[in-house]
């Protein structure tokens, strides 16, 4: 944000750090916060009593963060399970959280999810052509 006021200008510069070590696989918690016209940019999808994130936009606070991947299971926001939740749920209690929200994540382990060459939901054909 660039602003003139006379003979001065004033700048505010904005970066963005991850909070902590990113794991590989496992669960942990990502705080985000709310600031001024940025939204959270999250993509949410769900199938079979899973929801994952869907994609991350460019620019947006998760995407800025760096914590977050697309494959990403989203297992609560602030505390709140999204266990039997659907996807418009979760968006509203997003949407619904407050400046700070924490989201609850799993990453999964195998190299498939390492790689972003499978997401969930992915149905497998074939393996080594069988």
């Amino acid at each position: 944000l660039v602003q003139e006021g006379g003979d001065a200008v004033t700048m505010e510069i904005e970066f963005d750090v991850t909070d902590a070590v990113i794991p590989s696989s496992g669960t942990y918690h990502v705080n985000l916060m709310k600031t001024g016209c940025l939204d959270l940019g999250i993509s949410i999808r769900g199938h079979n009593e899973k929801m994952w994130i869907a994609d991350l936009k460019k620019g947006g606070i998760a995407y800025r963060i760096g914590s977050l991947k697309p494959g990403d299971i989203l297992l609560a926001v602030n505390d709140h399970t999204l266990v039997n939740k659907t996807p418009f749920d979760a968006v509203d209690m997003l949407k619904n959280s407050g400046d700070m929200v924490t989201l609850t994540v799993r990453k999964e382990g195998g190299i498939a999810y390492r790689i972003g060459s499978l997401k969930p939901g992915d149905i497998l054909l074939a393996v080594n052509d069988h």
